[in-house]
């Protein structure tokens, strides 16, 4: 399992923009519409300087019906592009490299969802 590494300045100048609501569990745009089971998983891990987080999804996972489309066709890079867009983080202000960091970020965490999957989505 490999892990992403960010430097606490640049997720510093991104903190004020991370949205504090919970929706869909794929972007932050969306409102879920759909439940996908899943086993408990490792979303990986992040390295921020000393901190290291190693972030857990329990259970099943919610979706907006946008993200449900791309999961439902098997768009994963869509999927990743929609995650990191939903944001709708100025990365002008960040690192070089900064936004291959996070869409990749967001391709693991996709990746171990598909593991981590029992069965089809059912309404939210």
């Amino acid at each position: 399992m490999s892990a992403i590494a960010f430097d606490v300045a640049e997720l510093r100048s991104l903190a004020g923009a991370l949205p504090q609501t919970r929706g869909c569990d794929f972007c932050v745009a969306g409102v879920p519409a759909w439940r996908y089971p899943a086993r408990d998983v490792d979303l990986g891990t992040i390295l921020c300087g000393r901190l290291i987080a190693r972030p857990v999804s329990r259970g099943y996972w919610r979706a907006c019906s946008d993200c449900s489309v791309l999961i439902e066709n098997g768009d994963w890079p869509g999927l990743a592009r929609r995650s990191l867009r939903s944001l709708n983080l100025d990365l002008h202000q960040s690192g070089p490299g900064m936004r291959v960091r996070l869409l990749a970020a967001f391709h693991a965490a996709h990746e171990r969802f598909r593991a981590a999957r029992t069965g089809s989505r059912k309404a939210a």
